[in-house]
């Protein structure tokens, strides 16, 4: 029996031998270097942590090899740790935020949506959602994805806030459509050659007219315009290098969620999306949005069904909005490593230092 799957047996009781094989789909390698082994990553590698203050390259990779993690999101612009991950069979991913930033909302105001009340959408605690459709930030956002790609030894790009806004993950989250901007009214009557009547003077009323008379074909844009945005992100990445994988965080939604928000506020469509992307990582983040364990599995599976892609949850390690036990972020990682699931993914080291649980990973 190899050495990690001896380590998952004792993390979970021996209930993962099916990890050895079958559950990666399509020979996507998501762990160590050459192979299809089931992806086991932490999130946030930074040396400003406290604990690897101080420390070689070397050093962490070791620390990280102890706990049996082969793959990293963090530090890939630091030629030196790659290469000191690739030597040991750690992979390392990158994400790469889009839609997102107040920095935006105060150099570009332009960039700020407008919801359906053709009011500019509020900032909701740290979350700032940017208008999806701006030109300008399309090209910044596809080249910094190439010069990624070209400067770095990354081995996968995962998208984050690929979406319209929401600030999602929490109990109740604030449904508000958008947007309804110039650029985005304007782009979509040339999409779907619908014209808004001229006597629709204000963003309110041409929002309103657009959801009572084209509500169904306004969402289906929405939708075709986040895959066309990653359809591009994709192709910008192969273009530099074709053996970077394409990742996606994804809000861990199912149509029965809230009126379809998935499809009607986020505008993630996983459907349109399947083709664009290799991996699939559902931000399963089940303490912040008031659900049980059981949800990670449920999305997982909904996700792997939907799109025929592997699927690598992300779950949280830290304790928001109030305390995760120790044993219940350990029934986590074993409902996530479930099939179909093809690995997982811890949000973040940071808190597996802080709140002492890198003794779930054993």
């Amino acid at each position: 029996m190899s050495s990690w799957l001896k380590f998952w047996r004792c993390m979970v009781g021996g209930i993962l031998i099916f990890l050895s094989g079958g559950v990666v789909m399509a020979g996507t390698e998501l762990g160590p270097l050459g192979t299809t082994e089931p992806m086991r990553a932490v999130y946030g590698i930074s040396k400003n942590l406290e604990r690897f203050k101080g420390k070689t390259n070397q050093d962490i990779v070791r620390f990280l090899k102890t706990y049996d993690i082969n793959a990293v999101f963090g530090r890939h612009d630091d030629a030196g740790f790659v290469e000191a991950c690739h030597q040991n069979g750690i992979r390392v991913y990158a994400e790469a935020a889009m839609f997102f930033g107040e920095k935006y909302w105060k150099a570009h105001p332009e960039s700020r949506p407008i919801t359906a009340s053709g009011e500019p959408l509020e900032k909701i605690e740290w979350y700032a959602g940017v208008c999806p459709n701006q030109p300008w930030l399309w090209e910044e956002k596809l080249e910094a994805i190439r010069k990624m790609v070209r400067e770095t030894k990354v081995d996968g790009i995962w998208l984050d806030f690929i979406r319209y806004p929401c600030h999602w993950e929490v109990k109740e989250p604030k449904l508000d459509q958008t947007c309804f901007c110039p650029v985005c009214l304007k782009q979509f009557q040339k999409d779907t050659e619908i014209t808004i009547p001229a006597e629709m003077k204000t963003a309110k009323a041409r929002a309103q007219w657009i959801l009572q008379h084209h509500r169904d074909k306004f969402v289906e844009w929405k939708c075709d315009r986040i895959a066309l945005f990653v359809r591009k992100a994709r192709e910008a990445i192969k273009a530099e290098r074709p053996e970077v994988l394409v990742g996606l965080f994804g809000v861990p939604w199912m149509p029965s969620d809230f009126d379809d928000a998935i499809h009607v506020i986020i505008a993630q469509d996983y459907r349109k999306l399947a083709p664009f992307v290799d991996v699939f990582s559902p931000m399963v983040y089940h303490r912040m949005c008031n659900r049980d364990v059981k949800w990670i599995g449920a999305a997982t599976k909904y996700l792997a069904k939907v799109t025929g892609k592997p699927v690598v949850p992300i779950i949280q390690a830290c304790s928001l909005p109030d305390q995760l036990p120790f044993a219940e972020f350990k029934q986590a990682i074993d409902v996530a490593l479930s099939p179909p699931s093809a690995g997982v993914i811890v949000f973040n080291i940071k808190y597996l230092l802080e709140e002492e649980k890198l003794d779930a990973l054993r």
